[in-house]
């Protein structure tokens, strides 16, 4: 069947369950990624803020202990304010800038985890004269797992047990510093704490993992309940109770609305002659008829027995003209699914104003329903038009 152009714009996007109510699953991923958003700009700031901590910490450590140092202050300047701050500002100025391109949230977690990662392992090769200064990599294993990812914490592990065993030949060939059999010890220790932080991460993550898992399947058993609230079983459409949850979401929609209350003719006769059966079947035909239809402009409801509405949020000529051709669909597929060309509905049409009650325009497009019915059914009636 060919639809008009007011209704092509519409009937492309067909009707899914949350098109118009909230998908709880959806937003608590949505709030978790948006955690991690912020999380990342509080890291990359955080970098920007070791840096300068940094550096200031080492010119005043240079006149604290000046007496005692072998090194001139050009040579101390050079080798342990200006390369380190040069390169790891760099890092973060890259860093910063990647952060804002078109790329996947996990690709920036990766980015900026490893942004740090060479900035701690910068650090460790310069100023390794401090061995507490290698817990910076334990920091970084234990900072993987806020990202909530086990191959960025397992990627993050390696690279922190590998920059320990290299910072090793590092020292041996810088010449301020001499490995002693004291060094080597301490390294050691060190290694079987890396290897123990990545173990505690990883069961961090896990249990993480165990406890989003218990919360999403919550929350889809919520939707269960919801779906059984909010859809009606045997026509598919949404429930009154949605309809009273949708009619306070539009109550700021700028544009046009029309309420519509479309009533199935002589249904009590039909019962009576085919049975209940036949008159669900034809229930469950004008759902499927008017979900057809349904988008962001066309939404349905079974309000009631034989009785549906629907909210169409455009003019009144697109209304009019959408409502006519699902009637018309509706009679042709009662004749070709129940092999009856005699069934139909009636509707009335009344425009949404937000001065009114919901049930004072419910009432003018009642009006309009019995206008419609009067006049010999199978017909469409705008309020006001008579």
């Amino acid at each position: 069947m060919n639809k008009s152009d007011c209704a092509n714009k519409d009937i492309i996007s067909k009707n899914k369950l949350y098109n118009f109510f909230n998908d709880n699953i959806q937003i608590a991923n949505d709030e978790i990624n948006s955690l991690q958003v912020q999380f990342r700009l509080i890291h990359i700031r955080t970098q920007l803020i070791i840096i300068i901590i940094a550096c200031c910490f080492e010119i005043a450590y240079y006149f604290i202990d000046k007496n005692e140092m072998s090194l001139s202050f050009d040579k101390y300047f050079f080798k342990y304010v200006l390369i380190p701050f040069s390169v790891n500002f760099s890092l973060y100025l890259i860093t910063k800038i990647f952060n804002n391109k078109c790329c996947n949230s996990k690709t920036k977690n990766y980015f900026v985890m490893l942004s740090s990662l060479f900035q701690a392992f910068f650090y460790i090769v310069v100023h390794q004269a401090f061995v507490t200064i290698y817990a910076g990599f334990l920091v970084m294993i234990f900072l993987s797992t806020v990202y909530n990812d086990k191959m960025l914490t397992g990627i993050t592990s390696l690279f922190s047990f590998t920059g320990t065993v290299l910072a090793v030949f590092f020292i041996k060939y810088d010449g301020d510093h001499n490995i002693t059999s004291q060094y080597i010890l301490d390294f050691m220790v060190l290694g079987c704490i890396l290897i123990v932080c990545y173990i505690t991460a990883k069961y961090i993550l896990n249990h993480n993992k165990a406890e989003l898992s218990k919360i999403l399947n919550a929350i889809q058993e919520k939707e269960k309940y919801w779906y059984g609230m909010m859809v009606d079983d045997l026509s598919g459409l949404y429930s009154r109770a949605a309809f009273r949850t949708y009619i306070n979401r539009i109550q700021d929609y700028e544009g046009d609305v029309y309420i519509v209350i479309i009533d199935l003719d002589d249904f009590k006769k039909i019962n009576d002659t085919y049975g209940h059966l036949y008159g669900d079947e034809v229930i469950r035909t004008l759902g499927q008829t008017l979900n057809s239809y349904s988008g962001d402009l066309f939404t349905a409801f079974r309000y009631g027995g034989e009785e549906f509405l629907v909210i169409i949020k455009s003019d009144e000529g697109c209304a009019d003209k959408l409502m006519n051709e699902s009637k018309n669909f509706f009679n042709q597929n009662c004749f070709f699914k129940l092999q009856n060309p005699n069934i139909s509905f009636s509707a009335g049409m009344s425009k949404f104003s937000k001065g009114k009650l919901i049930t004072e325009i419910i009432g003018q497009a009642d009006s309009a329903l019995y206008k419609a019915k009067k006049e010999g059914k199978n017909k469409i009636v705008i309020y006001g038009s008579y």
